[in-house]
């Protein structure tokens, strides 16, 4: 898990472990369906709890989800290298952290020192050190999953949000998932990495609410 939530090693396919992991959460509250907002690795969670219990999601928010492209895609993009090797030896470190983080944005000048000393201070917590995530292993896992290949069995009204120049999920993921998903919209932010949430943040907002709130289409007027 991210942030303060538990680590708990993956066991099985991720996404399902994952979407498993999201319904028992939603179980245990007493949530009998919800709309999902999912960035990234959560995106492609939320398309696999929508495949696997589709009675419990509504709307579905996708922002740059990994998993969408068949194998014979180039892989991986140069975000991910970056993120793999984050844990390799000689380990974790602040300017690690920096390159990585570049990459993950379109203009590097935006994130503060103070953002990076605190997904830093993240990285290197002793219960992420035992288990990083995202190793090569549980890369390899997710592509095996083929995600891509169940897309046409979410029919949950789906809009996808991706930055322009993404490049740790590069933006022609999203046409497998456009071509094959038979309710969906894609919004593209231009000027805009991995972190549309953040670097487009009140347009993004106000896209996702509208949208979830069923006042929009995904179109920003």
């Amino acid at each position: 898990g991210y942030g303060r939530s538990n680590k708990v090693p993956v066991e099985g396919p991720p996404f399902r472990f994952y979407a498993a992991a999201v319904r028992e959460f939603m179980d245990a509250l007493g949530i009998e369906r919800a709309h999902f907002l999912g960035n990234s690795l959560g995106g492609s969670v939320t398309l696999r709890l929508a495949m696997d219990h589709p009675q419990r999601a509504g709307r579905l928010v996708l922002m740059g989800p990994a998993g969408l492209l068949p194998p014979f895609a180039p892989q991986p993009p140069e975000g991910i290298k970056l993120l793999h090797s984050y844990y390799m030896p000689p380990g974790p470190s602040f300017e690690r952290l920096r390159a990585f983080v570049d990459v993950m944005v379109y203009d590097p000048s935006q994130v503060t020192d103070d953002l990076l000393r605190e997904r830093y201070q993240a990285s290197v917590q002793p219960e992420v050190l035992a288990n990083p995530p995202l190793g090569w292993h549980i890369a390899r896992a997710m592509q095996e999953e083929r995600l891509w290949l169940d897309l046409a069995r979410v029919p949950h009204p789906t809009l996808i949000v991706w930055g322009r120049d993404d490049r740790v999920v590069p933006f022609d993921n999203a046409f497998m998932a456009l071509r094959l998903m038979p309710d969906v919209r894609l919004h593209v932010f231009g000027n805009c990495g991995h972190w549309a949430q953040w670097e487009h943040a009140q347009e993004f907002n106000r896209l996702v609410i509208g949208f979830l709130g069923g006042t929009g289409d995904g179109a920003l007027r």
